[in-house]
């Protein structure tokens, strides 16, 4: 039997044995997060973990059980304030950075892994993408966010998504490109279509690019009540550009006998000091209070206000079976389940989300998602797998 019959015919086994040791690099790290892409790394390492493949990490300052490296932060010590110049400082450095090439080779020559996966990198600077590729070893790079084409990775202008880069963009995007020279992943994982339609603008990115969205787990569904009154469910980082203020003002419209819980942290945190009638506000929740979170709401609403790659919560809720009232833009639109699209709003526009809100109101029942949509971790893994081998194999050859 070839290498390529007992792959079919064992599965993911046989591609456990060609992967024994991964190193992943991501700017944070649990316990210091602040969004959905270091918790999915850190659910992926978790689940590689319990398959049989160790797994190291490389951190921007943050310390773990897992981490085996630290770059420096610095002029960031992550709990403390985030002041304007510490801000200007720490992305000033995202091309280079001093010490962060010496750091995550000597990582690698030390952990010995047969595969690199980067996720989000900003702070790390080019040196997370570029170093692995540089010393011959295989690398895979997931694109959460839009770091390789934008100053703030936001592709946000003014609080507005922007449809063209700005000049200051542009200029940090070729610098970024003369940083990793011909270095680079092979192959990069965007979590979405939207996702890899942005970062098709780069040539000498363009052909590395496939797509393989994020999982859900797929946990004893949420009953959905014919009837109201309803709890809706706002969860994630409470920014201007998550469409918080939109939500407030869309729920004030729909009323009473209804209720919005709101989970997370952020700036915004002020708006909820004394939350609005009907607004309860459970602050941040981890681990059992997360599932608490889902399992006490009817429907998710993801307000996003910029281009949205593929909400972590998006798939959470997945998995619960809960419906989700998502803005139309970004990735979201195509990672609702098909049966919550026609509950799709403008994004930033209040009214136009009260109508979807009273939308659901009127028929919960149409709304309820597939249990068939979406990737399972199981399935998600395995094609994460598969890039490794893949990637693994490109460098032998």
């Amino acid at each position: 039997m070839t290498e390529a019959d007992t792959e079919v015919a064992t599965g993911t086994d046989a591609r456990l044995h060609a992967v024994r040791r991964v190193l992943m690099i991501s700017t944070l790290w649990p316990p210091v997060v602040t969004g959905g892409a270091e918790l999915y790394a850190y659910e992926l390492c978790r689940r590689l973990t319990a398959s049989g493949v160790e797994v190291g990490v490389v951190t921007a300052g943050v310390r773990a059980k897992e981490v085996v490296a630290q770059v420096s932060p610095w002029p960031y010590h992550w709990g403390e304030a985030r002041s304007a110049w510490r801000k200007a400082v720490y992305h000033s450095l995202d091309t280079w950075r001093p010490g962060a090439t010496r750091t995550i080779a000597q990582a690698i020559r030390s952990f010995r892994p047969e595969v690199v996966h980067s996720h989000v990198a900003t702070g790390l600077s080019m040196a997370a993408l570029k170093v692995p590729s540089a010393l011959g070893v295989a690398h895979v790079h997931t694109i959460h966010d839009y770091w390789l084409l934008c100053l703030r990775s936001t592709l946000l202008r003014s609080g507005r998504a922007c449809d063209s880069r700005c000049g200051l963009c542009r200029a940090a995007e070729i610098g970024k490109r003369l940083a990793v020279g011909g270095h680079f992943a092979e192959p990069v994982l965007c979590v979405s279509e939207a996702v890899k339609a942005e970062h098709e603008r780069l040539a000498w990115l363009r052909d590395r690019l496939e797509v393989l969205q994020l999982p859900h787990d797929v946990a004893e569904p949420v009953p959905i009540p014919g009837h109201g009154p309803f709890v809706f469910g706002y969860i994630g980082r409470l920014v201007p550009e998550k469409g918080l203020t939109t939500l407030l003002a869309a729920f004030k419209d729909l009323g009473a006998p209804h209720r919005l819980v709101v989970a997370g942290r952020g700036p915004l945190e002020a708006l909820l000091a004394t939350p609005p009638p009907g607004v309860e506000y459970r602050g941040w929740v981890v681990d059992k209070s997360r599932e608490d979170f889902f399992r006490g709401v009817h429907c998710l609403v993801v307000p996003s206000e910029w281009k949205d790659p593929s909400p972590l919560v998006v798939h959470e809720a997945l998995g619960y079976g809960l419906p989700v009232i998502g803005a139309r833009i970004g990735g979201l639109p195509e990672i609702v389940d098909p049966a919550c699209r026609p509950l799709l709003f403008r994004s930033g526009d209040a009214a136009n989300l009260t109508a979807a809100l009273r939308a659901f109101v009127a028929y919960p029942g149409a709304y309820v998602p597939s249990r068939s949509f979406g990737l399972t971790w199981e399935i998600h893994v395995g094609a994460i797998l598969d890039a490794y081998k893949r990637a693994i194999n490109a460098v032998a050859a």
